[in-house]
């Protein structure tokens, strides 16, 4: 049962550093990722004569509030999964 426990605790912790790193990347190299994060959005990469180029996002404003979004969802799964791996070693 215990080792089962441990096995949990180490799950979420590994998810916890996973999501940490991810986040402190993107907060690190904030200019890499938006630039991503900006050609999803706006869509320019797909062919000329797609019929869903209507759902491209091409407002600059949207772009770093959908990235801040994304680098706040990041913190927050990652400062969740660290409390869930310390309540769970500590019971």
């Amino acid at each position: 049962m215990i080792a089962l426990r441990a096995a949990k605790a180490a799950t979420v912790a590994a998810v916890a550093l996973f999501a940490s790193l991810v986040a402190f990347g993107n907060l690190t190299d904030y200019n890499t990722n938006f630039v991503f994060v900006e050609h999803v959005l706006s869509m320019d990469t797909i062919f000329p004569f797609s019929t869903i180029k209507y759902r491209a996002i091409t407002s600059p404003t949207l772009h770093e509030a959908a990235y801040a979004i994304i680098i706040a969802a990041e913190v927050l799964i990652a400062v969740l999964c660290w409390i869930g791996a310390v309540m769970l070693l500590l019971r």
